[in-house]
């Protein structure tokens, strides 16, 4: 009969309902289970007895989209700096307000490039690490340890993969 439709029974309702809620919650699963595109590894510090900045070095591997290192920080108190060369090739230095994470790519913050300059540590630190809190405009945020290392009084066992 032409005007006749039959409407979906209650047990068809809630099978298509459990199935549809099935499939979200695989999909925010998936989406909490991906690994986030930005890894830091082989973190040091240089100290140098007697002052109170010390810089510092690190790796940075994005297997994602282009992001930007806007902000670091340190446990040891103080600020962190970004610095680098002012042209390629130059001995003088500037201070950059954020660092450049291409995709897919490393970035390596070395003593002749890109690096950071912790001013005011505190030389009471305890213990031979600290933490550095990167802070990424589209990863968010992550804290890496740090091995302190000063060449002066030999311990300089630890310098990354650099």
């Amino acid at each position: 009969m032409p005007g006749n439709r039959r409407q979906p029974g209650l047990a068809a309702v809630i099978a298509g309902t459990v199935c549809l809620t099935a499939a979200l919650a695989g999909c925010a699963r998936s989406l909490a289970d991906t690994p986030p595109p930005i890894k830091v590894s082989n973190a040091y510090v240089l100290e140098v007895s007697g002052v109170n900045t010390a810089d510092g070095y690190l790796v940075i591997q994005n297997s994602g989209p282009a992001d930007r290192l806007t902000k670091v920080t340190s446990s040891s108190g103080g600020a962190v700096l970004l610095r680098g060369p002012s042209r390629p090739g130059s001995s003088t230095a500037r201070a950059v307000s954020a660092l450049t994470i291409p995709a897919h790519s490393m970035v390596r913050l070395l003593p002749n490039s890109m690096h950071l300059v912790l001013t005011h540590v505190d030389s009471r630190h305890p213990g031979p690490q600290l933490t550095l809190t990167l802070v990424f405009a589209h990863a968010g945020t992550f804290r890496v340890s740090a091995q302190i290392t000063n060449p002066q009084t030999q311990n300089s066992g630890y310098f990354g993969d650099i």
